[in-house]
């Protein structure tokens, strides 16, 4: 026989039943939908009055699974299934439920590291379910740069806090880099650098930078030799004037011996505009020496003026003795000393004298 099913009744090779009784009977463990029907017209089934007609429920099954994915964080990734049979659907992760998640089809959005894993779906009728195979979704996770920073004078160190990363790159700011995972630099002065650090994957590169400032006050340093034809001075003295303005004022002076090999050094010179003088003392092997300015200048208003900055530079200053009188006259010049009173207080020709007006005049 032919039947049907309906809302309420039951059609059986095309006629309707809807004036028999009918007892609904479900055998869920084989799948099946029994009816029994009772006073069956004649014209229905003029063999029997009653019967138990099997109408038979098909079983959900799946004409397509879920595919195994892998791609990078941050994508999308849609998770599909094709059923037969099925009234419903219900996607899992990891064997649970996931809320919400009763369509053919599952959209993962945005993905990250926590969504790795397996997922399957159950399909399901009003007597059975059928549940996939499992699809597995591989997420590799994106590169994620970061790092932060210790400050020593003009040295920084860099702390690397990247995460998810197959290469480092830093750069410092100032035309240098580094490979290293934690690298050190030291900066040659005072100023802003963004420094920077890449990191890289097979998913992306991530940048990020950070300006750091440095404003280190550090002395300089004027160092140099005194020599005179290849000679180093064997005794003397070696001044060092600071200049402001009109004004000259020795700051510091420093008494050579045989041994120091003419070499002098001026540390924790801040910062401003000096000239460095050296003077023989009277028991020098050397002969006909006239105190002289840094480079080789007889004469302060011409010397080789050195400036400083507080960035730890060291500044060297020679200076070649000159040899001659010492009151020797210069094209368009007036020249002279000033004494102080009292024996022995004459001072080398040419060495300021701060306090002293001068005047010339014209008759």
């Amino acid at each position: 026989d032919t039947t049907t099913l309906g809302s309420n009744s039951i059609s059986i090779n095309g006629q309707d039943t809807s004036t028999s009784s009918i007892q609904w009977v479900a055998d869920t463990s084989v799948g099946q939908l029994y009816a029994s029907i009772s006073n069956i017209s004649q014209d229905v089934n003029p063999q029997n009055n009653d019967a138990i007609y099997n109408l038979g429920f098909p079983e959900p099954s799946f004409i397509k699974l879920p595919e195994d994915t892998a791609l990078c964080g941050g994508n999308t990734v849609t998770l599909t299934v094709e059923g037969k049979n099925a009234q419903s659907y219900q996607w899992q992760f990891e064997g649970n439920d996931i809320p919400n998640a009763t369509d053919s089809f599952l959209v993962l959005n945005n993905l990250s590291l926590s969504d790795s894993g397996d997922y399957r779906c159950i399909a399901s009728n009003s007597f059975k379910a059928d549940t996939s195979m499992s699809a597995t979704v591989a997420v590799s996770p994106l590169a994620n740069a970061g790092f932060s920073y210790q400050q020593n004078q003009f040295t920084i160190s860099f702390s690397n806090s990247a995460q998810h990363y197959n290469s480092l790159e830093w750069k410092f700011g100032n035309g240098n880099s580094s490979t290293d995972a934690n690298p050190s630099h030291t900066y040659s002065g005072n100023g802003t650098y963004d420094a920077c650090l890449i990191a890289t994957n097979s998913c992306n590169v991530d940048t990020t930078c950070q300006s750091i400032t440095i404003s280190v006050t550090v002395p300089d340093t004027i160092k140099g030799q005194v020599e005179e034809s290849g000679n180093a001075l064997d005794e003397g003295n070696v001044s060092l004037w600071e200049i402001n303005g009109s004004d000259y004022t020795k700051v510091d002076s420093i008494e050579l011996q045989a041994s120091d090999n003419g070499e002098f050094n001026f540390g924790a010179v801040s910062a401003g505009s000096y000239v460095v003088k050296s003077s023989p003392a009277s028991n020098s092997q050397l002969n006909n020496i006239i105190p002289t300015y840094h480079q080789d200048k007889v004469f302060w208003q011409n010397a080789t003026q050195i400036t400083t900055n507080d960035n730890g530079q060291v500044h060297t200053a020679p200076i070649s003795l000159q040899t001659g009188t010492p009151l020797a006259n210069g094209p368009g010049s007036i020249v002279g000393n000033i004494s102080e009173a009292g024996p022995g207080k004459k001072l080398g020709p040419g060495d300021p004298q701060g306090g002293v007006e001068v005047l010339l005049m014209k008759t």
